[in-house]
Formats: C-alpha cells, sequence, structure tokens
C-alpha cells in the first residue's frame, strides 16, 4: 500500500521553530550548534523538518528508535557532541548504530535484527534461510523461490521470445523477462565513452553510463590507509576508516576450517569460511569436460576457471559477423561464435577496443593497469610526477599486466609508490635507505635503475653498507669504536676494491662480508662476558674462542686487523685447512637424474636444462644462473654449443633441443615488466627479467624435483678431470687452473680411498 504524503504550504520559519525546539528540550544545546547539527545530519529539506517538528511536537524527547529517520541521524551526531539525548540504539538487540532503518511495531531496529526476523525453515528445501516469499505453510527462502519460480509469472518474453521469469514492463504494460526490461530502459549515447547505454547520471557534459560513472564520475574521498584520493569502497567505522577498492578486502574473520585470518563470508551451517574454504558446487564443464568449479556460464554452458583464462585469452574470428572476439557460444551447427552474436556478453575492452578477457568493468587489464599506475603516481593535486614517468612506462610495458596489477594492489607497494610520488624532487639511493629494508624495496629499486630513474650501483654493496650503519646504532660505545673502523675502513673498502676489479658483489660475498663483521661484534661481547679487553687476551683466549664452533674461524680478518693496528699482539686465528670433496654420486644416480632431465616432459623446462647442465659439464650452480642467450652457439637458429671458458662446448642433440625451449619459452616472472631498453638475454630471469633467479630458488627448485645438484656436480667434474688435462679442462670451463689441477690431484689418488668414499654414500 502507498503511503499519500499531505501537501503542505511553503513555511519560511519552520527551520526556526525546529531549532527553538531542540534547544528547549535538549539541556545546554544552543541555537548555533543546533543549526550545525542539523546541516551535519541533512536535516534540511521541508519533508524533513516537517517529520521533525511533528514528532517534537507530540512525543518530545523520547527514545531515537521510535522516531523518524531524521531524529536518528540528528540525535547520533548530539550523542557524539556530549549532549543529553536518548542513545540511537536497537529495539530489538540494543546494539547503538545510527543504521536504524527497519521500523517495527517495537520501534527501529537494525538491519541484522530485520533479517533475523524473517529467517525460518523454508518448506521446500527443509534448511534454516531468510524467507523472501509466502508459501503455504513456513513460506519459502530465496534460492527455492528462483528455482520454483511462480508458473503465473513464467512464459516466452514478449521481446526476445525465451521462456524465462516476466517482469511487467513500466513502458508498455509487456511481459518481458529481467534481461530485456535492462535493456529496455531508454538509452543514450555516453558523453565520456561514446557507448549507447542507459544513463547512470545528467553532468554538465551530457549524460554518463554506469561504467563511466563508477570510473570517472563517483565521488572521491582520501582512504584512511593509503592515503590517496580514492573511490571509497568500505565506508568508515568506529573499527576502521574509509578504505578504497584497492585497500578494502571484504570482511575479515578466522575461518571455521583452515584456522587462518582472512577476507571471506558467513556460511548458513559452517560458520565463517575464507575466500579459499568457501564450498562451491562442482559442475561439468564445457570446455574440458571435467567436474569442476564454475567460473561462469556461457551460451556454450558452465566453463571452470582454467578455461575461463584460455578461453578468454585467445580471441578468435567469429565466423558469423566475423569479428575477433572471444567465442562464448556456438551456432547451429555448433561452430563456435562470440557472445553478441549468441546473444550474450562482449569480452572487449571498452578502452582500447582489445579483444579479450576484460578486467574491470569492461576494460582489459592493459587499460586497468595504466590508469590505475597513473594514479599511484600522482602527486596530492592528481599531477603526473614527470620524474616517475618512465617508470610508468616501463610498469605499464609488459606482456603479464594480471601480475603487475596484483604487485601494485597489495598495500606494502601502494604506501612505497605514495612515498616516492610525494618526494619526486628527492629521488636518489640515499632516499630509499632511510626506509626499512624489505624485499619489494629491492625490487622497486631494481625497477627505478632499470628504468633509468636512479643511477646503476653495486646494489649488494651497498646493502651492506647500510646493514652496517643499522648495527652500529645497536652496539655499545665501547664496541662501536672498533666495529665501526674494521667495517668501513677494512671489510667494505676490500670489497669495494673487489667490485671495481671483478664485477658487482654476488649474494654469498655479501653474506661473508656481514658474518665477518658480525663476528667481530660477538666476540667483543664475548671478550665482556669473560671480564677481557682486547689489550690483554692472547692466543689461548682465542683458541677458547674457536672451540666454541665452525663459524667463529670468521674471525681471522678482525685479528689480522687488530694485529696491524697493534691492538692486539702476535695472535692467530689459523685457516680451515681446504680438503677436497669426499661425496659424489654414483656413476648410476648421475645418468639416472641426468636421463630425468633429458627426457621427462613434466619437469620444468629451467630445471631440465639446468640439471643437465650440472650434470654433464660439472659447472656450479652459481655460473649457470649467470649464463645468457650470447653464451649459446647457434647454427641455423638452433643452438649447437655453450661456452663457459675460452672455447664453445658442442651440446649433445637432446641438450641442445631443451636449451632452446627454454630460450623459446623465456618468460618473465610475475610482475616483470618489459623493459625495452634493457632487454635481459639471461637464460635463468629472474625479478626483474635483468636480474637472474636466486641461488636459492634454483637449488630449492632442483630439489624438489631429485636433482642433487651438489653431489651431481662432484661427480661429473670427477669424471672429466680423470679424462681431461688440468690446462684445457680450465680453459673450456672458465675454471681457475689451480682447482682443477686439486681435481686432477684427486683422480690420482689411491684408488682404494676413492672407492671407500664412493661406497660411503651409497
Amino acid at each position: 500500500m502507498t503511503r499519500i504524503r499531505q501537501r503542505r504550504e511553503p513555511d519560511p520559519f519552520l527551520a526556526d521553530r525546529v531549532v527553538t525546539r531542540l534547544t528547549t528540550l535538549v539541556s545546554g544545546l544552543t541555537v548555533s550548534t543546533a543549526r550545525a547539527a542539523m546541516e551535519a545530519a541533512r536535516v534540511t529539506a521541508p519533508v524533513s523538518l516537517w517529520a521533525l517538528e511533528d514528532h517534537l511536537s507530540a512525543h518530545g524527547i523520547t527514545p531515537a528508535s521510535s522516531g523518524p529517520l531524521q531524529l536518528l541521524k540528528l540525535f547520533a551526531i548530539l550523542d557524539v557532541e556530549g549532549y543529553d539525548v536518548p542513545p540511537t540504539a536497537c529495539a530489538a538487540c540494543g546494539r547503538r548504530t545510527r543504521v536504524l532503518s527497519h521500523r517495527q511495531d517495537d520501534g527501529r531496529i537494525c538491519t541484522p535484527c530485520a533479517h533475523r526476523r524473517y529467517v525460518r525453515r523454508c518448506e521446500i528445501c527443509k534448511e534454516i534461510r531468510r524467507i523472501t516469499h509466502a508459501g503455504t505453510q513456513t513460506g519459502i527462502c530465496g534460492n527455492c523461490r528462483r528455482r520454483n519460480p511462480d508458473p503465473d509469472r513464467v512464459g516466452p518474453c514478449t521481446h526476445c521470445g525465451r521462456v524465462q521469469r516476466l517482469i511487467i514492463s513500466k513502458d508498455d504494460g509487456s511481459l518481458r523477462c529481467q534481461r530485456c526490461q535492462a535493456h529496455g530502459r531508454p538509452l543514450h549515447a555516453c558523453a565520456d565513452c561514446g557507448a549507447s547505454a542507459r544513463t547512470q547520471k545528467i553532468t554538465d557534459a551530457g549524460p554518463v553510463c554506469p561504467a563511466c560513472y563508477r570510473e570517472r564520475h563517483r565521488p572521491r574521498r582520501v582512504c584512511g590507509r593509503c592515503g590517496r584520493s580514492r573511490l571509497i569502497d568500505r565506508r568508515a567505522t568506529t573499527d576502521q576508516p574509509d578504505l578504497c577498492n584497492g585497500c578494502y578486502r571484504g570482511t575479515e574473520g578466522t575461518c571455521s576450517r583452515c584456522g587462518r585470518f582472512r577476507p571471506g563470508r558467513k556460511t548458513p551451517h559452517s560458520g565463517f569460511r575464507c575466500e579459499g574454504c568457501l564450498p562451491r558446487p562442482l559442475r561439468q564443464c564445457a570446455g574440458c569436460q571435467r567436474r569442476r568449479t564454475v567460473q561462469a556460464v556461457w551460451p556454450i554452458g558452465p566453463v571452470c576457471s582454467s578455461c575461463y583464462n584460455t578461453i578468454g585469452k585467445h580471441p578468435a574470428r567469429c565466423p558469423n559477423c566475423a569479428e575477433t572476439r572471444v567465442l562464448t557460444g556456438t551456432d547451429a551447427g555448433g561452430a563456435r561464435i562470440c557472445g553478441p552474436c549468441a546473444g550474450a556478453r562482449d569480452y572487449t575492452c571498452t578502452g582500447c577496443g582489445r579483444a579479450g578477457h576484460t578486467y574491470s568493468n569492461r576494460r582489459c587489464a592493459w587499460c586497468v593497469l595504466d590508469e590505475r599506475v597513473s594514479d599511484l603516481l600522482t602527486d596530492d593535486h592528481g599531477t603526473s610526477v614527470a620524474q616517475l614517468r618512465p617508470l610508468r612506462a616501463a610498469l605499464t610495458n609488459t606482456d603479464r599486466p594480471e601480475s603487475v596489477l596484483t604487485w601494485i594492489r597489495r598495500p606494502r607497494t601502494r604506501t612505497l609508490f605514495a612515498f616516492l610520488a610525494a618526494h619526486p624532487d628527492d629521488l636518489s639511493h640515499e632516499l630509499l635507505d632511510e626506509l626499512p629494508a624489505a624485499q619489494h624495496l629491492h625490487y622497486l629499486r631494481k625497477l627505478l635503475i632499470l628504468a633509468d630513474v636512479l643511477p646503476a650501483r653495486d646494489e649488494h654493496l651497498e646493502r651492506t653498507r647500510t646493514w652496517l650503519n643499522q648495527t652500529l646504532t645497536e652496539l655499545p660505545p665501547e664496541h662501536r669504536q672498533f666495529v665501526q673502523p674494521f667495517g668501513l675502513w677494512h671489510v667494505l673498502h676490500r670489497a669495494r676494491r673487489r667490485s671495481h676489479q671483478f664485477g658487482p658483489r654476488t649474494v654469498q660475498a655479501a653474506a661473508k662480508d656481514r658474518r665477518y663483521i658480525h663476528t667481530a661484534a660477538a666476540f667483543l661481547a664475548w671478550l665482556d662476558t669473560h671480564s677481557l679487553t682486547l689489550a690483554t687476551i692472547s692466543q689461548q683466549h682465542i683458541d677458547q674462542w674457536i672451540d666454541t664452533g665452525p663459524a667463529a674461524r670468521h674471525l681471522r680478518p678482525f685479528i689480522k686487523w687488530t694485529n696491524q693496528r697493534r691492538l692486539t699482539t702476535a695472535l692467530d686465528v689459523p685457516n680451515r685447512p681446504s680438503s677436497l670433496p669426499s661425496r659424489f654420486l654414483t656413476d648410476e644416480q648421475r645418468w639416472t637424474q641426468l636421463r630425468r632431465c633429458l627426457d621427462d616432459t613434466t619437469m620444468p623446462t629451467k630445471v631440465r636444462v639446468a640439471g643437465a647442465l650440472v650434470l654433464l659439464f660439472g659447472i656450479t650452480l652459481t655460473r649457470v644462473l649467470n649464463l645468457t642467450t650470447t653464451d649459446v652457439t647457434f647454427s641455423k637458429d638452433a643452438p649447437t654449443g655453450i661456452t663457459f671458458g675460452k672455447q664453445p662446448i658442442p651440446l649433445p642433440p637432446k641438450v641442445a633441443a631443451i636449451v632452446a625451449e627454454l630460450i623459446n619459452d623465456r618468460g618473465r616472472p610475475a610482475p616483470s615488466p618489459a623493459l625495452s631498453n634493457h632487454e635481459a638475454p639471461l637464460l635463468f630471469p629472474g625479478r626483474p627479467a635483468t636480474t637472474p633467479i636466486t641461488l636459492q630458488a634454483l637449488s630449492r627448485t632442483l630439489t624438489r624435483n631429485g636433482i642433487t645438484a651438489h653431489l651431481g656436480r662432484n661427480a661429473a667434474m670427477l669424471d672429466l678431470a680423470a679424462d681431461i688435462p688440468a690446462a684445457v679442462l680450465a680453459d673450456l670451463l672458465g675454471m681457475n687452473a689451480g682447482t682443477t689441477h686439486k681435481w686432477n690431484r684427486l683422480t690420482s689418488r689411491d684408488w682404494t680411498h676413492y672407492l671407500q668414499a664412493r661406497t660411503d654414500t651409497t
């Protein structure tokens, strides 16, 4: 039943009368405060003022739950200001909230209580659900109503002819399905994108469609987490601030299945479930014919997530309209046709017209990435930062925009981009060094270097210097006076000199430098616990320190430094005696692993290539990581050899085949922008693609696939050293001649020791 609102004559003194009543009923309330509260509660329209005056004149100050919505908003504001007004609480549960939009006989109640009053056992599915439709007994839930619609409202649509649930059209009174009813609304040309669609809002430039309204015209506010002016997806509450669409992850809670605190939702029978543990029905996929969870329902039928991504990323020519689109339907003959020809959605980007899977709001991932990166790299006034434009080009020029979007969506990454946009003129390595060291910071620094925003530097050397400065702040002054000059003028000076001679420091070399400094600080602390100083220690104390563990021998550089400066006298930390390898793979084990690398196509290609090079040529994983495509010799576009030293080594045909497969499939791990000016020819690219993957990552991958790289390398070197002279082997593998001579001496030992060593490993 529609309530008829009585029309009243305009009253210019209506607002003054409401203010007078409020100041009379609420103790201590002034006229200015009452007017400000009414403005904040938006009680300014004549309809709101009449409703408020009628209630105040008839009932006075009563609980807000029994009054109109205008009184509810006004009392909530006055309560925050500290005035004595009735609390805005739910009449059912008593919870204090401003959202009491449901009126019952006992007063206004909150939305959860209103929904709870309609929760009963459905007379069809017999489950406890919210009842949305009347039935013969207890009622029918929404799911059952959709599965079993009213027969009187089901029939052929007067517009498309399909048998669907029908809606009475407001335009001509005809019965239409929901899709045709939505399409039957007046269409206008959007002033932004030019598409013919229904109008969401009339702007000064003209009508705009819903998609353009959400992206460009929806009001924006400052996000309470990232600090940027963005579209707000979650309004502020007492527990959290406004959250933009990038920071809001949905309702969070402890999953009743996995026990992790993650975004999710409540289920009727299992409590709160995270997104990964939510139950999903299994259906037969129309693409792969397997029973899997459904990602979307197309005209060809339900499709799983794998088929959804595969079909969406590979558009083809539609035989019906001759356009290149995503083929989601079939014609009468069973041929695949595009969505518009099948009466379904068109997966074509409205921004650039690219056919394929759309990422958000009918736009492809490239358009969304360009907009979001531009938004991240703008200052507080919305102006693009000129210094960061090369970084924007580096991030958007990628073959995998979804991966970059995932990376920039992380809160830590967004906070770091906001910091860069706020300090465009001061952007330097020194500015980034002031931030806490983290993996996302190291990766962004690499991107800035590759985009020519920052100059190149020896990254591991500079990280050691930053680590030393932080470590010195944690040491007592009596220790700092020794550790600081030792670290700066001995360890780092030697590292910088070797960096100029042999190239940038590796991860292992930088870790060794830090270990020297850390051992020196630990030794000084050990002296304090034994009431000793550098001037009073003797060789006996050094020997006692060495007995504490194998890591104690890293004290040798510090003791040599103290001897040179006469802080100590005649002290020595002996070197650990070098020993030749004693653990090897047997010939059977080595050749079995090598055959798996050559023939097992289920293993990743990079694992097969790395394992084959180590097991066949005996080179270390560190050298494998630094191999580039220029180290591979080609003949008629096919690899025939590889260079480790001065001369290329011929590759066996099977090894050459997997090397060619690796080069052809060499992709960039996510997120890895394609930087045209810094194209990396690495065989094992990391993140970004101009740097190799880490030694730990490759070693773990080999181990998971059953390849023992260290023992396999020892066995390969042993076989090579037994057949090839040391000088020739050094030239072929690019190794030091002294190292190959040691391997030759190992093969010329008494064979009983060698056989015993091989027997021990088995």
